[in-house]
């Protein structure tokens, strides 16, 4: 696929915005809780970190830096006070510009949108694993495999979340899943064996919009990989 220019980056990435402000506007929500950002009331940000934490949070706004209480972060996103994971995003708080980010990248970039939400954080998760494994395997000392363990189990919940929201951009805002099944009736109903339907599947999985998927049908269901 050619390379994006900076408008194009731009243009798609302000139109992630309008689509789930007003085309998909249920879909940002469910994002966020793939990626454990919850949307708390006052009453229930405050039974969680306090008046005065919350007080410090409505201060900050929305962009000012998370207050951090426990193992969690506090923001004001959206008008609402909301808790997210730093173990899952240790560079900040995932706003809104996730969602657009990735709405982006979905159209303009397919094949790195797979390997970045599905690739590398189930390799991340299955390498974490087998280190986990191997420390256990040799007897190694325990608040080595406590630490392994704990990170394994933060590579688990990353995995997780990302095919997630794979998941949720592909199917909820694009309708890809809707996609790919009326192009496996068309495929069926011009003979194409279970082999290659499989192997179609398999191939749209990795791409995010019904385009995508037209294109990969036109090449046939015996298309090179």
């Amino acid at each position: 696929m050619a390379q994006a220019t900076f408008m194009e980056w731009t243009l798609q990435h302000e139109l992630g915005h309008h689509v789930h402000d007003f085309h998909a506007p249920g879909v940002l929500e469910k994002y966020r809780d793939a990626m454990e950002v919850k949307p708390l009331t006052d009453a229930e940000a405050e039974k969680q970190i306090g008046a005065a934490n919350l007080a410090e949070v409505k201060k900050r706004g929305g962009k000012g830096t998370p207050v951090m209480v426990g193992d969690k972060g506090y923001v004001l996103d959206g008008g609402k006070v909301r808790s997210y994971q730093p173990d899952l995003f240790p560079g900040g708080y995932p706003s809104s510009e996730y969602f657009s980010e990735h709405y982006n990248q979905a159209i303009l970039q397919p094949e790195s949108t797979a390997k970045e939400y599905l690739d590398v954080p189930q390799k991340t998760a299955k390498d974490a694993r087998t280190q986990l494994d191997a420390l256990k395997a040799k007897g190694a000392p325990q608040a080595d495999i406590d630490k392994a363990s704990q990170k394994a189990a933060v590579a688990d919940r990353e995995a997780a979340s990302w095919k997630k929201s794979y998941d949720l951009m592909r199917n909820d805002t694009f309708h890809t899943d809707k996609a790919v099944d009326d192009a496996v009736s068309r495929m069926k109903a011009k003979g194409a064996t279970p082999e290659q339907i499989d192997k179609f599947k398999a191939k749209a999985y990795r791409v995010s919009t019904p385009d995508q998927v037209a294109r990969l049908e036109a090449q046939g269901p015996l298309a090179p990989d």
